[in-house]
């Protein structure tokens, strides 16, 4: 007998008075079943599809699930759309068959006429089969003359009321993609870029010097969301089938086993699923944008334009949708990568800087001017102020975890370079990292290095959720909860560029890049150049005379950027030989990438 399993539980909000979490109906959501191994795409949303669907030559499609058993106080539902080129209007049906009733629910579904498009969820009330073993089936057929398309059923699961109970807290995780933390007012920018962020920090914890992984997006998202360095989930953006290991478990992955609705909502095909990154989201949402420009040279595809009021107005319809169940929302929004564009009030903000005579004669305000830059950080502030707000306005700030990060910074030629993805400088690497719970943080700063890689333990902990073992990265939930506690040990944080020819280490006093091999290595003491502009040579040798005390510490780099140069080879060979035609792959993600310049 097959039966999906139950998930931990999930608070329902009542909206005329949203009440205490422990006096509402918790909600339950079993595991889908009958799962295919690849999930399907609609209208740039991605869910999970139902496996072994029987389609006949007219179009029609049907696929069962048998003996399943109903849970008591129980819904069925499952997601429905069609696909290819639609026309006319397609009936789907719900059904569940036990051994003396059947019942069903029908959708109609014409993806021509308003909001008939996309994912469109099919709910069956299974109250008269209750604790009975059935027969699920669900099925598509045209409903009118000449409908075509392709109906695409998504895997089923059961929603299950239950009594009030505590039940842990929401998580939202934001990636507000190439922020470096320096640029945010309440970590030091000299303009007034982040109020809104500097009150959420206020009220939550502010970790000092977080550190990403890699500069750039696709290594440190998945870091993000694993807990994993590059080196281990293997991917890097750089090739199309850098695509993550089965044994790794993402964040949504051990949330979803948990009974959260999972959702992401993102902005193009650096995040792409067959990455891995839509791996146990039961819904993934990318927001693409089809214009040419400078970053795309292919006209028509994806671009990495940020267009954050898109993106926040979806995560706000989103989350009234779902504000009676347990979730994990984990946002990411392009707003202030380049080409930087700010528009209306923020294209005025903060005084014209006076021109410079060393500006390069290729110099693209789109890229290179910090001004802008800083507009479009100050309209992301709005931006996660109302989402906030929103969280607020819902009566689920006490039952709700915020986290807001980035994967990267950016440079403006502090070491003459602008951009990212080519240094491990700490303008590229260092990104904000704040943690908004109320009634869970103790407000405070967190001044010891921190890394990506501690997200997930950190996050898991926070909600009273087992911590897998094989993490690389470590709890801080000790520190969210007392940001004056003694730090532990001194630790390493590693990271890379995605060609990997660029790597360094650092503790918090020291740091050391390295080019090829150990012979390029250059030393720097933060303590008395955290602006990495007097680098130390160390080529072959030891540490210069007036660091001879700090000889181990300095060893302790150096051992630790062989040991994962030597681990990043391995990895990156394997992944060579798992490498086929491009051909054999998706077409479309194959344009998407080009666009973005990550393949031929």
């Amino acid at each position: 007998m097959t039966r999906p399993g139950l998930a931990l539980v999930l608070v329902m909000l009542t909206w005329a008075v949203p009440g205490r979490a422990d006096e509402r109906p918790r909600i339950e959501r079993t595991k889908p079943f009958l799962v295919a191994t690849a999930p399907a795409e609609l209208s740039d949303d991605t869910r999970p599809v139902a496996r072994d669907v029987a389609r006949a030559a007219d179009g029609s499609a049907t696929v069962t699930a048998r003996r399943v058993e109903v849970p008591e106080h129980a819904r069925l539902e499952a997601w429905v759309g069609v696909a290819g080129s639609p026309a006319g209007a397609w009936r789907f049906t719900l059904r569940a068959r036990g051994a003396s009733r059947e019942v069903e629910r029908v959708l109609l579904v014409d993806p021509g006429s308003a909001d008939g498009d996309g994912w469109h969820r099919l709910v069956l009330n299974v109250g008269p089969v209750s604790s009975q073993v059935v027969s699920v089936e669900i099925s598509a057929e045209a409903a009118t003359d000449g409908a075509s398309g392709l109906p695409l059923l998504g895997a089923p699961r059961f929603v299950v009321s239950r009594p009030p109970e505590k039940a842990a807290r929401n998580v939202i995780v934001v990636s507000l993609d190439t922020l470096r933390a320096d640029r945010l007012s309440v970590y030091g920018a000299e303009r007034p870029t982040s109020p809104k962020m500097d009150a959420i920090a206020a009220e939550g914890v502010r970790f000092e010097t977080a550190l990403a992984p890699a500069s750039s997006t696709p290594p440190s998202h998945m870091t993000m969301l694993t807990g994993t360095i590059p080196c281990r989930h293997g991917v890097w953006g750089v090739h199309l089938e850098d695509t993550m290991s089965d044994e790794i478990d993402t964040l949504a992955e051990i949330f979803a086993r948990e009974g959260y609705t999972t959702a992401a909502i993102t902005e193009n095909a650096y995040m792409s699923p067959p990455y891995g990154f839509a791996r146990g989201f039961d819904s993934y949402v990318e927001l693409k944008q089809m214009v040419a420009d400078r970053n795309s040279p292919s006209p028509g595809v994806i671009t990495p334009t940020g267009y954050g009021p898109k993106t926040f107005a979806a995560a706000d319809r989103w989350l009234r949708e779902h504000a009676g169940e347990r979730f994990f929302l984990f946002l990411h929004t392009y707003q202030v990568h380049g080409p930087r564009r700010p528009n209306g009030r923020y294209a005025a903000l903060f005084a014209e800087p006076a021109p410079t005579p060393d500006r390069a004669p290729d110099f693209d305000p789109a890229f290179h001017d910090l001004r802008r830059y800083d507009q479009l950080v100050r309209q992301l502030d709005d931006l996660v102020g109302g989402l906030v707000r929103q969280v607020s306005e819902l009566g689920l700030a006490d039952e709700t975890l915020l986290v807001l990060t980035s994967d990267h910074g950016e440079a403006f030629f502090e070491h003459g370079d602008h951009g990212h993805g080519w240094s491990v400088h700490g303008e590229v690497l260092r990104v904000p990292f704040i943690v908004w719970a109320p009634g869970l943080a103790s407000p405070g700063v967190v001044e010891d290095p921190v890394g990506l890689v501690d997200l997930v333990p950190t996050v898991l902990a926070l909600v009273a959720l087992p911590v897998p073992d094989a993490l690389d990265g470590t709890s801080q939930a000790a520190r969210v909860r007392s940001p004056s506690k003694a730090a532990g040990a001194v630790r390493t944080y590693y990271a890379e560029t995605a060609p990997g020819n660029v790597r360094s280490a650092r503790t918090g006093r020291f740091k050391i890049i390295r080019g090829e091999d150990a012979s390029t290595d250059v030393l720097f003491d933060l303590r008395a150049d955290p602006a990495e502009k007097s680098p130390i040579a160390l080529g072959a040798g030891g540490v210069p005379e007036r660091l001879r005390a700090e000889t181990a510490e300095v060893a302790v780099l150096r051992a630790e950027l062989d040991r994962r140069a030597s681990q990043c080879a391995t990895q990156r060979r394997q992944a060579a030989e798992r490498r086929g035609a491009a051909a054999e792959l998706d077409p479309t993600r194959h344009e998407k990438l080009k666009a973005l310049g990550y393949v031929e």
